[in-house]
């Protein structure tokens, strides 16, 4: 009788084999494993394509190096050059980089505002200042120091802009460009108090603009305003 009894601890005994199955989870854990490998991967995409941002900041460098920002002295002005700058890397979708790159080689202070001349100059030309002065308000930098120079001349810097925004225009400036010198007339705008920019601003505002308006809509604004009666000469 006691046979039995002694036999039956070995059998209860068994039943902790089933603890011994966790043994087979090694591999299930090493399915994620394997599968993180792949988003790892995909992980180094992006990581190249954010080198592909920077490809054009060395030919930028270069180019500076050689045309303004050198050692040496600049050699002759090269309108073709800054037209090439403007195409292929101001217009292109990594621009954001390309300005900041340009900015920082002095680009308008030494290559743009000094041969900047309204009667000559290229589109290309006036929207390339347009974009270095909004990167540098961007970037907290006082963008009307470059000028000072040749303050003189802004106002023709803001006529080429104008021009090459309106209506009449050919070709027509696409949306990013036409865009571009709003964001330039804002910043203009909110720069008021320096002198070289308050005059030609405040003529883009100045009694003038009421000849723009409907003949109807500025006799009526005209006369809601006894002031304004000596205006009249505007209708």
């Amino acid at each position: 009788p006691h046979l039995p009894k002694s036999a039956a601890p070995p059998k209860r005994g068994a039943s902790p084999k089933p603890k011994r199955v966790p043994a087979p989870q090694p591999p299930k854990s090493a399915a994620p494993h394997a599968g993180g490998a792949a988003p790892h991967a995909g992980g180094a995409a992006p990581h190249a394509g954010g080198d592909k941002k920077d490809t054009g900041r060395p030919k930028l460098r270069q180019l500076a190096a050689k045309h303004w920002s050198g050692e040496k002295k600049a050699g002759e002005f090269q309108p073709k050059l800054v037209e090439q700058i403007y195409s292929e890397h101001l217009c292109a979708e990594q621009s954001a980089n390309a300005v900041a790159a340009l900015e920082q080689t002095g680009y308008l202070e030494r290559y743009l505002w000094p041969n900047f001349d309204a009667a000559k100059a290229g589109r290309a030309h006036a929207l390339s200042i347009a974009a270095v002065v909004l990167e540098k308000a961007r970037e907290g930098v006082d963008a009307w120091a470059a000028f000072a120079p040749r303050a003189s001349d802004f106002p023709a810097l803001l006529g080429a802009l104008l021009g090459a925004a309106s209506e009449g225009a050919s070709p027509e400036l696409p949306l990013a460009e036409r865009s571009l010198v709003v964001r330039f007339l804002t910043h203009c705008f909110a720069s008021l108090e320096v002198e070289m920019v308050r005059a030609p601003a405040l003529r883009l505002v100045s009694l003038p603009l009421w000849t723009q308006l409907n003949e109807r809509a500025r006799t009526a604004q005209l006369g809601k305003t006894p002031g304004l009666a000596k205006h009249r000469c505007f209708q």
